[in-house]
C-alpha cells in the first residue's frame, strides 16, 4: 500500500532562511520498488529524491544533489550530523539517522509509524524565530509581522494591532510602514501604543539593514537577542520552557553550522 505524507523542511541558502514543502511517499509491499521517494517544491521547481539501498539517507543525499548550487538542506536539528529527518518522535527530539542503516522496507515503515511525524518546524517556538527572520528578509511580510509583533510581549495587544491595519489599509501599505504613518492616532491608537509599535519596527529596522550585510548566523543570534525570545526562554525554569530554549538554540546552531561550512 503506498502511503504519502505532507511536511516542511528548512532549506538554506547563502542569504536566506526558506521554509519548503515536501512530500514523502513510501510503500509497505515487500515487491514495490523505489520505496522511499521525497519531492521537494522551491520557486515552483519539484526536485526529486529517492532512496536505493539506505533507504531514508540515501533519498535525502539524491535531493540535495539535484538543488541548485548554494541551496542546501539544514540537516539534523539533534546532532547536526547531516541525516537529514523532519519528523520527531518526543517532545524536543528528533530521530536522528546517523548509526541507522534503512535497509528494508520495514524499516521504513517502523520509522514512519513508530516515531512519528511531529515535525521540529511546527513548534511554535521554532515559528516565531522563523518568522523574525522572514520579517528581517521582508519588513514588508504581515503575516510574519502578525505573528511576532507581541511576541515576547510587548503590551500590543489585538486592538492596537488591528488599529494599525485599519492604517494600512487605509494607506494601501503593509504594517510595517503604517507604523510610521502621520496620522497614525487617528485611528484609534493611544499614545504609547504608537510609541511601542514603532519601537518594535525600529528595532527590526535595523537588523534587517544588518541581513543586507552580514551573515545569516550573526543576524539570526541578533534576532534572538534583540527581539527579547532567548531571554524570555532563559528565564523558563519550567520543563516546557527548557525545551523550548533548546529549540531555539537548535535551529541557532543549525544556521551556525550552515555558515561555517560555506566559510570552510
Amino acid at each position: 500500500m503506498k502511503k504519502s505524507i505532507q511536511e516542511h523542511i528548512t532549506l538554506l541558502s547563502p542569504t536566506d532562511i526558506i521554509i519548503a514543502p515536501i512530500q514523502i511517499n513510501y510503500d509497505n509491499d515487500e515487491d514495490a520498488a523505489n520505496p522511499v521517494e521525497i519531492n521537494l517544491t522551491y520557486n515552483g521547481v519539484i526536485y526529486q529524491g529517492k532512496g536505493t539501498e539506505h533507504l531514508w539517507v540515501d533519498a535525502f543525499a539524491t535531493l540535495q544533489n539535484r538543488l541548485p548550487q548554494g541551496i542546501k538542506l539544514a540537516c539534523c536539528m539533534t546532532c547536526r550530523h547531516g541525516n537529514m529527518c523532519p519528523y520527531g518522535n518526543k517532545e524536543n527530539q528528533l530521530y536522528c539517522t546517523k548509526d541507522v542503516l534503512l535497509n528494508s522496507k520495514d524499516d521504513v515503515i517502523e520509522l514512519m509509524d513508530d516515531k512519528g511525524h511531529n515535525s521540529f518546524f511546527e513548534r511554535a517556538e521554532v515559528k516565531d524565530m522563523m518568522a523574525y527572520f522572514k520579517l528581517a528578509v521582508n519588513p514588508n511580510d504581515d503575516e510574519s509581522f502578525k505573528r511576532v509583533v507581541n511576541k515576547p510581549a510587548r503590551g500590543i495587544g489585538d486592538t492596537s494591532l488591528a488599529a494599525l491595519a485599519a492604517a494600512a489599509v487605509e494607506h494601501k501599505t503593509s504594517l510595517f510602514k503604517a507604523a510610521f504613518v502621520d496620522d497614525l492616532e487617528t485611528f484609534g491608537l493611544k499614545t504609547a501604543a504608537v510609541k511601542k509599535i514603532r519601537e518594535f519596527c525600529e528595532m527590526m529596522g535595523k537588523l534587517c539593514l544588518r541581513a543586507q550585510k552580514e551573515d545569516a548566523y550573526t543576524v539570526a543570534a541578533a534576532l534572538a537577542i534583540e527581539s527579547g525570545l532567548l531571554m524570555f526562554y532563559k528565564s523558563d525554569n519550567s520543563i516546557e520552557g527548557q525545551s523550548r530554549l533548546a529549540n531555539v538554540e537548535e535551529l541557532l546552531n543549525s544556521v551556525k553550522t550552515y555558515i561555517e561550512e560555506k566559510q570552510n
